[in-house]
């Protein structure tokens, strides 16, 4: 999972002074669910590598982050995608995002308390496969993980952290994502 994307998130939980009751929070926590704006973790188009909680409190505010890492054929990309939920939120999509300034009151006052960003850890590049980027190439050796060039793993070590291949010596991209979620180099 991505360590840059914690400490880049655009969106920044700020302190306001109110006070919350847990039913408030789980109030706006269950509309996000009902909105289709609270994380499936069973979604059927992404293949979960990793998923990781944060919360933080405070006497007036509170905040919750979920990341979740993997991988989307659809996307051709591992991402993260970052999603926040908090009392008050700061650094909100900019207006010029929208179509127009009424497209953009409509995404402040459907999503009040959430807010959604993607990060992408690994970067395209030869690792891929040019016939599908769903697997690794042959013969790739590394890739862009964070910025930085990091050895792929061996067939051997994804065994070692609980990985079963489903086609080897292929290595489809949701497994590296999952080697990745497993094992932070």
């Amino acid at each position: 999972m991505s360590d840059n994307a914690t400490n880049q998130l655009p969106v920044v939980i700020c302190e306001v002074p109110m006070r919350r009751k847990s039913e408030d929070v789980l109030a706006i926590l269950d509309q996000c669910s009902a909105n289709f704006t609270f994380p499936m973790l069973d979604n059927g188009y992404v293949y979960l590598a990793a998923t990781r909680l944060s919360l933080h409190r405070t006497e007036a505010d509170w905040g919750m982050v979920i990341e979740v890492f993997g991988y989307s054929p659809r996307a051709g990309l591992a991402d993260t995608h970052i999603y926040t939920f908090a009392s008050s939120l700061q650094n909100r999509d900019s207006e010029q995002k929208y179509k127009s300034r009424q497209a953009y009151e409509n995404y402040l006052a459907n999503n009040p308390h959430n807010e959604s960003r993607f990060a992408f850890p690994l970067t395209s590049g030869d690792w891929q496969d040019p016939d599908s980027c769903d697997y690794v190439a042959d013969g790739a050796t590394a890739v862009i993980l964070r910025g930085q060039a990091v050895k792929l793993p061996s067939l051997v070590e994804y065994g070692q952290h609980g990985i079963e291949l489903e086609n080897p010596p292929r290595i489809h991209v949701f497994e590296l994502c999952r080697f990745f979620g497993r094992h932070r180099p």
